[in-house]
């Protein structure tokens, strides 16, 4: 039932753009369908001695940075490989690190006149299917100004905020998720701009975009590979937990 959901998601995508769109397909010398890790580890100077490894969702957030921050600090590179012991990982991208699919985090990346955080590179067989990168002001007024007649805009969503204030007409302040979304058949390729207009917990307004750049025929792949790696290694979490408790127990 989910392989055939899947299926009809990339046929509705695919019925619902004009080919040979002018879709953003990179990040810097990251190309979707292009790059290979042997390339990666060129443009990086990356060696296995350098490796950082994420296994939980806490190492994750506690390495991420803010997503609408402007200014570069440094840059490292985490491979996310998954430790069932401790936890059941929640985010997307941790169930991604396996035989076939490794997904590398870097906080930050440089452009000189400008920096984009959070970047999540997804190699499947070897080859980049999938980056996702977060950018601040100026990343988000580069691309919009750039594809801003192109595309298809979405309706906005809205969430809740976390800020509780109200408007001057009495309206709750909510959250806003803009999506424009571009796909390029004829070199596989889909992508996503997402911006945010939210609120913290100050209610103070900020907004930042979060670009998503994957290779429409690996899509189902690699999520269900990776659903099924999370389905195959989730009894070591259990068993951990299950031995903790014995443990406690015994102790009482």
């Amino acid at each position: 039932m989910k392989n055939r959901f899947y299926v009809m998601l990339l046929l509705v995508l695919k019925l619902n753009f004009s080919i040979g769109q002018d879709a953003p397909s990179k990040l810097g010398l990251y190309i979707v369908g292009k790059t290979t890790y042997t390339d990666f580890i060129t443009i990086n100077g990356y060696t296995g001695n350098d490796r950082n490894i994420i296994a939980t969702n806490d190492e994750l957030f506690n390495a991420k940075e803010d997503e609408n921050q402007d200014y570069f600090i440094s840059s490292t590179i985490y491979e996310l490989k998954p430790d069932y012991a401790r936890e059941v990982p929640t985010n997307q991208h941790m169930i991604l690190s396996n035989d076939s699919t490794v997904t590398y985090f870097i906080n930050q990346l440089d452009f000189e006149t400008y920096c984009v955080n959070n970047v999540f590179l997804t190699f499947y067989q070897d080859t980049l299917v999938e980056i996702t990168y977060n950018g601040s002001e100026k990343v988000k007024k580069i691309l919009l100004d750039k594809y801003k007649n192109k595309g298809v805009l979405r309706k906005p969503e809205f969430s809740k905020s976390l800020c509780g204030t109200k408007d001057k007409k009495g309206k709750t302040l909510r959250d806003e998720r803009l999506t424009l979304s571009f796909a390029d058949t004829e070199n596989d390729i889909f992508t996503a701009l997402l911006l945010f207009l939210n609120f913290d917990r100050q209610c103070t307004f900020y907004q930042y975009i979060t670009v998503r750049i994957f290779k429409l025929s690996q899509f189902s792949s690699i999520f269900n590979y990776g659903l099924r790696y999370k389905k195959e290694n989730e009894y070591l979490y259990l068993y951990e937990q299950k031995r903790i408790k014995e443990k406690e127990k015994e102790s009482l």
